[in-house]
């Protein structure tokens, strides 16, 4: 069996997000299938608006085999043929020439800013679209509720939303895959995943590093926009929502946005249930870092946040009551990435002393694992509890999450593809949030780079 070619054109590909995620992404896909009877066939066109430099293009495809654990000549071995472009898919003409190029399926990736994006859809209803395009929309999806809107109206006018793929690399992470195998593959779970026996939902993204160069970006976004409206959300959105009717697309993310309209503040009180802060000089991961306010391209009065913490609730019957907390932090001294189910305490027997309430973890880091912890019999006496620890390790997925993202994308599944009501429902939820910090009703706390945050943190667990 042969597979069909397809042409992925990535647009963007001289960025950051190229070399750093997506192509190492396309790397692990492509060395993962090699060799099988359905190995697939990729040409691949990176483009750029600047001129390439001799020699760039092929040190970026090197960078991202390395970047993926092999040797720094695969991806371009993989790859049926692969060029870089200097075009600008926003004019008519280059992007005419780029489609002209294709060959088999055309795939375009837009690893660009929102802005950017509409231009190209707007060159694209100029020049006429392939009937079989498939447009792969890199987040931010907007950077309000409004340009999210605008930006699923102006799409659905180019291509139908079967043929739309908001990425959210989130979903290709293979822990993040295993909520769906823990809940509605087996019974063992889901049976207490509810109110009756969990107290509280802790969703965490910290990380060691600090802005690393990326000031002309994410000081105009800030912690809050870049990873809760996306990436948490959606992670809140598979924990929370109901069983599905299928595991279909359409029964997926209809379970996931009915979770997420069913999200709301405690007391409808946005100020009071959230938390911001911005590291100040420290040193995280064994490095020196200046604090966020010093740092190259920052202005220190927009008050962006590092960090930052959200307290939600799930009005459904099945999280009543249960607190839902989010947060995100740079330059974090324990650095985690992780869901928490806390579990309530157990019933009281006489004659039997309990150990501490148990929880569940869902690590989201790069090995990613299960870990639980309950009571066992203690020691001497068998009739006091002691907390013990269940651990499953479920090793290193040979696809990163972008080679994940990628398999979406060209096998037109849409099951880990945000869908455009999903965008628009989370910039709903945390804009609410983003006015109160524009408005300072939420104090901009300070934290040392490579402490562990702020001291009135909604987070109770590390």
């Amino acid at each position: 069996m042969t597979s069909k070619l397809q042409t992925l054109i990535v647009a963007g590909a001289s960025g950051d997000l190229a070399e750093r995620l997506l192509l190492p992404g396309l790397a692990s896909l492509l060395e993962r299938d090699h060799g099988t009877a359905d190995a697939r066939r990729v040409r691949l066109i990176g483009t750029s608006r600047h001129e390439w430099e001799d020699g760039q293009w092929a040190s970026l495809l090197e960078r991202a085999s390395e970047s993926a654990g092999l040797d720094k000549g695969r991806l371009h071995e993989l790859l049926e043929h692969d060029e870089a472009r200097t075009a600008d898919p926003a004019k008519p003409d280059d992007l005419r020439e780029l489609l002209d190029a294709v060959e088999g399926e055309p795939v375009l990736y837009l690893a660009l800013p929102p802005g950017a994006t509409e231009r190209i859809l707007d060159a694209l209803l100029e020049v006429g679209v392939p009937d079989d395009l498939r447009i792969v929309a890199e987040k931010p999806f907007g950077d309000s509720l409004e340009s999210a809107r605008h930006l699923n109206e102006h799409i659905l006018k180019v291509v139908p939303e079967e043929r739309v793929f908001r990425v959210d690399h989130f979903l290709g992470m293979g822990p993040v895959l295993d909520v769906l195998s823990l809940r509605f593959g087996g019974r063992l779970l889901e049976q207490v995943w509810n109110a009756e026996h969990v107290e509280r939902v802790e969703i965490v993204d910290d990380e060691s590093i600090a802005l690393e160069g990326r000031a002309d970006f994410y000081d105009k976004t800030g912690a809050l926009a870049d990873m809760h409206q996306s990436h948490l959300l959606q992670v809140l959105g598979l924990v929370a929502m109901e069983r599905p009717e299928r595991l279909d697309a359409d029964g997926l993310r209809d379970a996931v946005i009915a979770a997420l309209d069913a999200t709301w503040f405690p007391n409808d009180d946005p100020a009071a249930a959230s938390r911001r802060g911005r590291y100040t000089a420290g040193t995280s991961n064994d490095r020196d870092i200046p604090s966020y306010a010093d740092e190259d391209g920052v202005d220190a009065s927009r008050g962006t946040e590092t960090l930052a913490e959200l307290e939600l609730e799930v009005r459904t019957e099945r999280w009543k009551g249960v607190p839902f907390v989010l947060r995100s932090g740079k330059g974090i001294g324990s650095p985690s990435r992780h869901i928490d189910l806390l579990l309530r305490a157990p019933e009281p027997l006489e004659g039997l002393e309990a150990a501490p309430a148990g929880r569940i973890r869902i690590d989201l880091g790069v090995r990613g694992g299960i870990h639980a912890s309950t009571a066992l019999h203690g020691d001497p006496d068998p009739f006091a509890g002691e907390p013990a620890r269940l651990e499953v390790d479920s090793g290193r997925d040979p696809l990163l999450p972008y080679g994940q993202v990628l398999v979406s994308a060209l096998d037109g599944d849409l099951r880990l593809s945000v869908r455009g009501d999903a965008a628009e429902r989370c910039w709903a939820i945390v804009e609410p949030v983003l006015a109160a910090f524009r408005a300072d009703e939420v104090a901009l706390q300070e934290y040392p780079a490579g402490s562990n945050g702020f001291e009135d943190s909604l987070v109770t667990t590390a």
